[in-house]
């Protein structure tokens, strides 16, 4: 029993790898896809005809398309870039602006991308577990919460969800139809303005959410590992 038990373990290991591997792969290539659909809409200008003050590193380059809806979002990965289209400089006050572009950038800085990807690989590779895929689900809502609470540091609470209701949610358009219909919710809580836990209090809740996972694969694992010892 011992030793099915690890077997079960390890095919389920390496079927989680399989998919994660899968889901790398498939959003690799449709970040790809998006960059050459964006390279073909609005070519990049050459370094020398920039302003010198935009030739550092350290800052994507920001991305403007013409469209009447006010639409930002940001393209992740090496070649990372911020998105706006035409529509929302035109709606946008100056900070609101700067806010949905903190945001956008907290988004690529924190790789949040890749946090959807792990959970996307869990919620795909087990269709059948419902736990995974209310964590595929509850990622994409905390990542967003996670950027808004950056963009609100910076440019305050209030101008941040300014920008959210006035954009009727669309400013954050790269984001699916679950995490859009949270945008009331989180418009509500920039307003509410409530205390964030302090940081020892986020690091023990933290370390708590990790070890229970782990506690219980290694609960799991110890008996086909004596088995096989």
């Amino acid at each position: 029993m011992g030793r099915l038990s690890a077997a079960v373990l390890a095919a389920g290991g390496l079927w989680t790898a399989v998919s994660l591997a899968r889901e790398v792969r498939s959003a690799r290539a449709e970040r790809g896809h998006r960059h050459a659909q964006l390279v073909r809409r609005a070519p990049e200008l050459p370094i020398s005809l920039l302003p010198r003050r935009r030739r550092g590193r350290g800052r994507e380059p920001l991305v403007v398309l013409e469209n009447v809806r006010p639409q930002a979002w940001s393209l992740p990965g090496p070649r990372a870039r911020l998105v706006v289209t035409t529509g929302a400089l035109q709606q946008l006050s100056d900070r609101e602006l700067a806010a949905v572009l903190s945001h956008e950038r907290g988004h690529v800085r924190a790789r949040h991308h890749w946090l959807g990807q792990c959970a996307q690989a869990l919620a795909t590779g087990f269709p059948g577990v419902g736990v995974f895929s209310a964590f595929r689900d509850q990622v994409a809502v905390l990542v967003e919460l996670a950027a808004d609470d950056r963009a609100a540091r910076r440019h305050g609470p209030v101008t941040t969800a300014l920008a959210l209701a006035e954009l009727n949610s669309e400013v954050f358009a790269s984001c699916p139809p679950a995490q859009l219909a949270q945008s009331p919710a989180r418009v509500d809580r920039l307003l509410l303005g409530e205390p964030r836990l302090p940081v020892p209090a986020r690091l023990g809740w933290t370390l708590a959410a990790l070890a229970a996972p782990l506690g219980a694969a290694a609960l799991a694992v110890a008996p086909g590992l004596s088995a096989l010892l």
